[in-house]
């Protein structure tokens, strides 16, 4: 699984959770699903996330992360 989350000043805005099997579930202030949603305390660091060793992080630009979140969205 794979976690895309915009952030913005420690807290997620926008996310996008990609399972294994291809499938996209997007949350943001106006939308979850049922496996889906905006974290509820800041996110940590990202050093913070990766010094657990079941997390890999890689930080992303807002151009790639926009992308991701269309093709959550269906193109929209």
């Amino acid at each position: 699984m794979v976690l895309w989350s915009h952030i913005v000043d420690g807290w997620e805005v926008r996310k996008v959770d990609e399972f294994a099997d291809g499938r996209l579930a997007w949350a943001d202030d106006q939308h979850e699903t049922e496996t889906t949603g905006l974290g509820q305390v800041p996110i940590p660091r990202p050093e913070e996330i990766a010094a657990d060793p079941q997390f890999t992080v890689a930080v992303i630009d807002a151009a790639d992360f926009e992308g991701i979140w269309r093709r959550a969205r269906g193109g929209v």
